[in-house]
């Protein structure tokens, strides 16, 4: 990067525990990167005064951090990705509670979760009874019930079916199922 006036840059001071004391900063940033240059650190390449040795920029769609950590090095010394730090990958903890979680990726994990319960389930129809369709999962967010309306028809009549549904009641703020099962 070239720093130039025209550069948005963003002078602060750091408050250092350990000494009492604060130090200077700049952070810079352009559609390449943020740069971020604490007073007195640099690169190999850069003057004095000039040097760059933090920078966060995209790469493969992800995030990373470049870190120069040794002045006397010609090439960086960290390349530190943030693909496993997107929210996206967040799991639930051992006791599936799911903390820090949007409403969105909570709804996710549990669809996946009860897709699977349904596909496995054994609704325990009669000899008689025959599966025909269903509505699909709804809910309403943000909340922890979600059902599913089937119909199933008796063989001695198919032209009339009864409608049957399927809930799935979750734990609060968690994947973890309190119940699951027909209305039967």
């Amino acid at each position: 990067m070239k720093r130039t006036s025209e550069n948005p840059t963003l002078k602060i001071e750091l408050y250092d525990q350990d000494t009492e004391k604060c130090h200077p900063f700049q952070i810079v940033f352009d559609e390449y990167g943020i740069y971020i240059i604490p007073k007195g650190y640099g690169d190999y390449y850069s003057k004095n005064g000039h040097g760059i040795p933090i920078m966060v920029e995209m790469f493969g769609g992800e995030p990373r951090v470049i870190l120069w950590d040794d002045i006397n090095e010609e090439d960086s010394t960290h390349i530190i990705s943030l693909a496993a730090a997107s929210e996206k990958l967040r799991k639930p903890d051992k006791d599936g509670n799911c903390h820090n979680m949007s409403n969105d990726e909570l709804d996710r994990l549990r669809r996946e979760k009860i897709d699977k319960i349904w596909e496995e389930y054994d609704l325990g129809l009669g000899e008689d009874d025959e599966y025909v369709d269903d509505d699909g999962w709804e809910t309403v967010q943000p909340g922890n019930e979600y059902w599913r309306n089937f119909y199933v028809i008796w063989v001695g009549n198919p032209n009339e079916s009864k409608k049957h549904t399927f809930t799935i009641q979750f734990k609060p703020g968690s994947v973890e199922i309190e119940s699951a099962g027909p209305d039967y």
